[in-house]
Order: C-alpha cells, then structure tokens, then sequence
C-alpha cells in the first residue's frame, strides 16, 4: 500500500480530482475542487450567493444537492428583494 506521501510529484486521489473537474464543467457557476485531506468535496459559487456560501459534501450526490440548493435560495432572496 502507497501512502500519500510516498508518491512525490504525484496527484493523491486523481478520480476525485477528475470527478470534482468534471462537475465543475457542468456547473460553471461553481468551482468544485476535492480536499485530499478532509476526503471532502467543496463548491465555491461563482456568482452573487450570500458571503461564506461553501458547500462541502463527502460524496458528489450531496455536492450537487447543496449547489442546486444555495443556487435556489440565492435565486429566491434575490427575486423577493427585487418585489415592491
């Protein structure tokens, strides 16, 4: 078994560096990157969320329902303040 830090120069967990990438291409409002160390994937919004928005998520299941989720609330708070 290879410890992470037996791999110099080497990417540790290339698939979930490769599935955070693929993520943030179908969702360009977001950068999503995988935490090595905290086996977590995180969302930062790209756009008008409210300050400190980061979803972090152990799985992409629950990365992508936290990002649609903060994408509606956002969308919401902005329409209601828009109202007269």
């Amino acid at each position: 078994m290879t410890a992470i830090h037996d791999a110099p120069g080497r990417l540790c967990d290339p698939q979930e560096h490769t599935t955070a990438a693929r993520i943030e291409r179908g969702n360009p409002r977001w950068l999503v990157i995988w935490g090595t160390h905290s086996r977590r994937y995180f969302a930062f919004p790209r756009f008008a969320a409210p300050p400190g928005t980061i979803i972090a998520a152990p799985g992409t299941a629950e990365l992508l329902d936290g990002m649609r989720h903060a994408e509606l609330t956002t969308a919401s708070s902005s329409s209601a303040q828009q109202q007269p």
